[in-house]
């Protein structure tokens, strides 16, 4: 039987009705491939939710690790968990009222800068981590005067707060700092705070005698742009006289009020 009769001919078809042709469902395949694509949508947009929560939390500076807060207000640390992560944690500090709540790690001598662009767990991170300077490293939070870096974000995390304190009602308030290692505990009190161009200070860490750092200390808070440590008629307080004679921890972040090229330091004892 042939499939369609000759033309002019119908006893091929021995009289049976020719089949219909085969017609192409169109709408039918339209609906199919519609279908086909809002499925492959869907998957492309989950997945790409999922990778962009992992970037997310890549950018974190670190998941939540302080458990609670002691009595006298320092929150607890498991350092045993921290030196796993990264031997270089010696510290961790926390400015009550502020974002400011994180690990502090020891510059290496051989990159002192590597703290910028890594963070705590030695990944490569914008946010960085908090470090002590490197030239601080012999003798720790124990140096006469401690450089602690950490920068300044947009997002308010990091030590962004640091830039705050040039403002004097916000030094007022803010004016304790908790600074603590595995050893010991040292609450340090803000005494001034100077918004310095960085291409035209750098910093000093060493010192010929206790003449010299005194007069050191003396100058660098004569000179800061905000000082609570003298009264309305100028006498030093005790914070600051025993400055001079201990030793001094300041932190330094980058600020944008004047200079290209600006920091703030905030300077506790």
């Amino acid at each position: 039987m042939h499939l369609k009769p000759h033309k002019g001919n119908l006893k091929g078809a021995a009289h049976q009705a020719a089949p219909a042709p085969h017609r192409i469902n169109w709408k039918l395949i339209c609906l199919c491939a519609l279908g086909l694509t809002m499925i492959a949508f869907a998957a492309s947009a989950g997945w790409l939710l999922i990778h962009a929560k992992d970037k997310a939390v890549e950018i974190e500076p670190w998941p939540e690790a302080v458990e609670e807060v002691f009595d006298d207000g320092f929150p607890e640390v498991d350092w045993d968990y921290w030196q796993t992560i990264n031997p270089a944690v010696i510290g961790w500090v926390t400015v009550p009222g502020t974002n400011i709540d994180y690990p502090i790690v020891q510059a290496p001598a051989e990159d002192p800068d590597y703290y910028l662009t890594h963070d705590v767990f030695c990944e490569e991170n914008f946010y960085g981590c908090p470090y002590l300077d490197a030239e601080c490293a012999a003798e720790g939070f124990e140096s006469r005067v401690c450089y602690i870096f950490g920068h300044h974000l947009q997002d308010g995390s990091m030590f962004s707060a640091f830039a705050n304190y040039s403002d004097q009602s916000f030094a007022e308030r803010h004016q304790n700092i908790l600074l603590q290692t595995p050893h010991g505990k040292q609450r340090l009190t803000v005494i001034a705070a100077d918004v310095i161009n960085a291409r035209n200070q750098t910093k000093k860490t060493e010192f010929a005698d206790d003449n010299e750092f005194r007069s050191w200390v003396s100058e660098l808070l004569n000179e800061s742009d905000m000082k609570l440590a003298e009264t309305a008629q100028g006498a030093a307080t005790t914070e600051a006289a025993s400055a001079q004679q201990a030793r001094l921890t300041i932190f330094v972040t980058c600020s944008y009020n004047l200079f290209s090229n600006e920091r703030t330091l905030c300077i506790a004892s």
